[in-house]
C-alpha cells in the first residue's frame, strides 16, 4: 500500500518507493528455472506524509446554491453543486454539508436521502466534540496521518453552531480512510474550511 509498483520480475527491477510511513515486508525471489530461493526483508520508512491536504474549500449553506456546492469528491478534490450529480459523479461523491436556518451546521454521509446522490458510499462523520481528540493547533501542524489513524470514528447526529467555528469535525470513508475537517468561517451563503485525509 503506497508503493508505486506492486511487482517486478525484471532483472533490475525500477526504485521501489513507498508514500506511506511504517514498517514494511520485501520478499524477493530468485529462480533459475530449476530451484528457487526467498529471502524477506523488512523495511521502517520515516517521513512520508500519506495525508493529502485541501485548503480552504467552500461548502454551500443551501440545498440548490448557484454558487457553492455542498458534495465533496476525495477521488477528484472537488466540491460539487447539487445540479452537477449524475450516475457518473454520484459514486464519487464522499461529503455532503448541509445547514439548519443558517445556524446549525453538520457534515453527514452522501447516502442520506436529503442529497440524493445516486451510488453513493457510506461515510461515517461526528461533528461535534465536547472534547475533540484533535485540537487545532494539532490539525494545523499535522504533516503525517499519525493522529488520525488511531481514532475510532462514530456515526453521530450531532451538528455545530456559530459559536462552535473555528472547530474540528472527523469523519471515515467506507474504505477506512480517516479525516479531519477544520472549520474556519462562516457567513450567510458558505461554510469555509480545510480538510486533511489519508492518502491510504
Amino acid at each position: 500500500e503506497g508503493a508505486n509498483l506492486s511487482t517486478s520480475s525484471d532483472l533490475t527491477p525500477p526504485v521501489l518507493t513507498i508514500d506511506k510511513a511504517g514498517s514494511f515486508t520485501i520478499p524477493l525471489k530468485a529462480s533459475n528455472g530449476a530451484e528457487q530461493d526467498e529471502v524477506t526483508k523488512t523495511v521502517t520508512l520515516e517521513g512520508h506524509s500519506a495525508l493529502v491536504t485541501y485548503s480552504d474549500v467552500e461548502f454551500g449553506l443551501n440545498a440548490g446554491d448557484d454558487t457553492y456546492g455542498r458534495l465533496f469528491s476525495f477521488e477528484t478534490g472537488k466540491i460539487y453543486k447539487d445540479n452537477e450529480i449524475n450516475a457518473t459523479i454520484g459514486p464519487k461523491i464522499n461529503l455532503a454539508f448541509a445547514s439548519m436556518g443558517n445556524t446549525m451546521y453538520y457534515f453527514q454521509s452522501p447516502t442520506v436521502a436529503d442529497y440524493n446522490v445516486p451510488g453513493a458510499s457510506v461515510t461515517k462523520v461526528t461533528n461535534w466534540f465536547s472534547t475533540s481528540p484533535i485540537s487545532i493547533s494539532d490539525f494545523d501542524g499535522m504533516t503525517d496521518d499519525s493522529k488520525l489513524a488511531g481514532l475510532t470514528i462514530n456515526e453521530t447526529d450531532d451538528s455545530f453552531g456559530n459559536s462552535s467555528i473555528p472547530g474540528i469535525v472527523l469523519f471515515e470513508l467506507s474504505t477506512g480512510r480517516k479525516g479531519a475537517i477544520e472549520t474556519k468561517a462562516v457567513n450567510s451563503s458558505r461554510l469555509l474550511v480545510d480538510i486533511k485525509i489519508q492518502k491510504y
